[in-house]
């Protein structure tokens, strides 16, 4: 698909900068053979940064623009600014903040961090997108801003590596998260999404430029909603394809990845661009194998899949691959079954990757409805609402009485209330106190709003931010050379599903019922209605108990384990020893753990000796972890280990 002006507007580009004093930028230059530094403004802004474009390419008049990411309506921006569309992105950008100042800035749409300098005026910007799919890094001290698109190029620019931030090393152990402001480095900070920071007089400042905001809901019958989100949906696919000359779609049998792909086989049906599905096969679980869906998707739209079996693997091996490249803990376990999708999808030349990440959150029940009900009094609706969340059932009396407490009245319960048993058994008690008082059970609150709405903008407009989401498919796309897309957090699809009647999102039997009612005549039937759901929770658990359990137990075992200074001998001990079947709740929480510990014990070591994590996998990938090899199969490659 072409644009209308002919140019993807998208860069691949990193960038990393000082202002107010030089010394460390020029050590980051140091991160790519093609890395420039540019001069200096009077207040000392220096910006080194890989790839093209040249530096006159970047320019527009005064102002000059470095973008790491894409933007999805240059052409809007243009109009409103009342300038030419140019040929490169960053010209366009550097025009628009020529005339308009920030103001331009809460009009784009995209994935973005931005870099804006106005040389006449001596004054810039630091932009991040409204849902954080991008990231700006943020270092401080001795008078001068340190930042960059990336966190290892921000820690190549620093004289010495920052120690580690205690309180968000906990929280992240303790529940995969870390606090809004801060990252795993102490000193080192992510500027929010939706914000910027002005660069002034050898000073900064940040301020918000987007936040989230209630808006009454459409009159739209169900028909008429249906309708409506399946454009929206189309919409969102087809800004991230333009342009492409090969895309691909990271497929399972659900119907969120099946309507990406059905949406993404329509909006490229007739056009020059290829796609290609790519999916894993799981023949020794077969409550997780959805092959027989996907071959009937495959069929269906008529598309080229390549599958890769997946029997076990070693989790850990690809947290230490990430670790060595990113210096930071790998979030996912699950990280070792996609990265030979995407070098697959990198051999065949696919310029992006689409999936349908963040469906289940955008297009599910907004449960806190239940407690809107309930304020405005009506506790028969509240009460059939309920039950009409999908799974629930109307006659399991108990359980509905359940949902109608933990969707409404706990809306209404005071925060510390809601902070028991926020803390894992084998933190050290004191550790556990400090962080029940810390987390925040409850962060929807702080956007003004009915209930209902609160809790769902808060999961799908600050929640992917609050898991790392960004970053980790981020990165994850740039190390395979595949840049990921999710046409799911798209900030106009996300508005306007939040203006649809929230009523909408239950239904007794489905959950996501308004997508569904969308998708007819588009995603087989045996998709669109299926119930179920697969996880890869057992093979997760079984790569942890099998392969990697002797690894993690050598490294948690060790009598100067590094997790100790914040987590309990005894209680890590008692983990490892009684494996999946012994969690008090469950394999998958035991892996869940384990997998928390041990690559924050990977991760403090790297800290001392930053080769450890490349000579741990040195170590450890002997283990029979063999690159995978291909053979055709009608449409489909598959892939053998």
């Amino acid at each position: 698909m072409a644009s209308r002006s002919g140019k993807p507007a998208r860069v691949g580009r990193v960038f990393a900068g000082a202002y107010g004093a030089g010394e460390g930028v020029r050590r980051a230059a140091a991160m790519h053979p093609a890395a420039r530094v540019v001069g200096a403004s009077a207040d000392g802004l220096l910006v080194a940064w890989t790839d093209p474009p040249t530096p006159a390419q970047a320019r527009a008049g005064s102002a000059a623009c470095l973008l790491d990411g894409e933007i999805y309506n240059l052409e809007e921006v243009a109009r409103l600014a009342q300038i030419a569309l140019l040929a490169a992105p960053e010209a366009t950008l550097a025009a628009a903040y020529e005339r308009m100042g920030d103001s331009f800035v809460a009009h784009l749409r995209g994935e973005f961090a931005l870099m804006l300098w106005d040389a006449r005026s001596d004054v810039g910007l630091l932009v991040r997108d409204q849902l954080g799919s991008a990231s700006l890094y943020l270092h401080a001290g001795a008078g001068r801003l340190l930042f960059a698109s990336e966190l290892p190029h921000l820690l190549e620019a620093l004289a010495r590596t920052p120690a580690p931030d205690a309180e968000a090393l906990v929280q992240w152990a303790a529940q995969g998260t870390v606090p809004p402001d801060r990252t795993l480095y102490k000193g080192i900070a992510p500027l929010a999404p939706g914000s910027l920071l002005r660069l002034r007089g050898g000073g900064w400042e940040s301020a918000r430029y987007w936040t989230p905001r209630y808006r009454e809901p459409l009159g739209l019958d169900r028909d008429a909603a249906a309708r409506q989100l399946r454009r929206a949906v189309t919409a969102a696919v087809s800004r991230r394809l333009e342009a492409r000359r090969a895309a691909g779609v990271l497929i399972s049998g659900g119907l969120d990845s099946g309507t990406v792909l059905a949406v993404a086989r329509s909006a490229t049906d007739g056009g020059e661009a290829t796609l290609r599905t790519y999916s894993a096969a799981f023949p020794a679980h077969r409550t997780m194998d959805e092959s027989d869906l996907i071959d009937l998707e495959v069929e269906r739209h008529g598309v080229s899949d390549t599958r890769i079996p997946v029997t076990g693997g070693s989790p850990l091996q690809a947290s230490l691959r990430y670790l060595d490249r990113w210096r930071v803990p790998l979030p996912v376990p699950g990280h070792f079954i996609w990265e030979p999708l995407l070098a697959a999808a990198a051999h065949d030349g696919a310029e992006c990757m689409l999936d349908g990440e963040l469906g289940d959150e955008l297009f599910g029940a907004a449960s806190f409805l239940i407690a809107d009900r309930l304020r405005g009094g009506d506790i028969r609706d509240a009460a059939k609402l309920a039950g009409s969340l999908a799974g629930v059932g109307r006659g399991r009396l108990r359980f509905q009485a359940s949902i109608l407490y933990q969707n409404g009245v706990a809306a209404y319960l005071p925060p510390w209330l809601a902070r028991r048993g926020a803390a894992p058994a084998w933190l050290v008690r004191t550790e556990a106190r400090r962080h029940a008082a810390r987390r925040d059970p409850l962060p929807w609150r702080a956007l003004e709003g009915p209930r209902g709405w609160a809790q769902l903008a808060d999961t799908v407009m600050r929640g992917p931010d609050r898991l790392g989401f960004g970053d980790y498919f981020r990165r994850r796309g740039r190390a395979a050379g595949v840049p990921a897309h999710h046409p799911f957090l798209d900030l106009d699809l996300i508005e306007f599903v939040l203006r649809l009647p929230p009523e909408y999102g239950f239904d007794q039997h489905f959950s996501r019922p308004l997508l569904r009612r969308a998708m007819r005549g588009l995603v087989p039937e045996e998709v669109r209605m299926r119930r179920g759901k697969s996880y890869f929770d057992p093979l997760l658990v079984d790569c942890l108990a099998v392969d990697d359990r002797s690894v993690a137990q050598r490294l948690l075992g060790a009598r100067d384990a590094e997790v100790l200074s914040f987590a309990d001998r005894s209680g890590v001990q008692a983990l490892l020893e009684r494996g999946p079947a012994g969690h008090g709740q469950g394999p998958s929480a035991w892996a869940r753990d384990v997998w928390r510990l041990v690559t924050v014990e990977c991760w403090l070591r790297s800290q001392a000796d930053p080769g450890f994590a490349r000579d741990l996998l040195d170590e450890v990938s002997g283990r029979g972890e063999r690159a995978p090899t291909s053979r055709r199969v009608g449409r489909s490659y598959v892939y053998q280990s």
